[in-house]
């Protein structure tokens, strides 16, 4: 049997921001992070796996916070988002 992955959500709130992706292109992501912050991000392909007991589900999600830098970056210039979004894509 094959696990879907669930994707990513398109809008959704973390860090006391409204994150709406604004664009994506197989595992390159770009989200507006609130009013004025912008990140692109390598989308993270994670296995069905069991914590604690509980049963979790194949899905797609964000590097984490030790990850970024390396496979996710935040700019205040959507620019400078689209720059790197664009080479990460070429």
């Amino acid at each position: 049997m094959i696990d879907t992955e669930k994707p990513l959500k398109t809008t959704f709130r973390k860090w006391g921001y409204v994150w709406q992706q604004e664009m994506r292109n197989c595992d390159v992501v770009l989200y507006k992070q609130g009013l004025s912050h912008w990140v692109v991000a390598l989308v993270q392909h994670n296995k069905k796996r069991v914590i604690q007991g509980k049963s979790i589900g194949a899905s797609e999600s964000l590097p984490g916070g030790a990850l970024w830098g390396q496979k996710a970056w935040t700019y205040m210039d959507r620019e400078k988002a689209l720059e790197k979004f664009n080479a990460l894509i070429a």
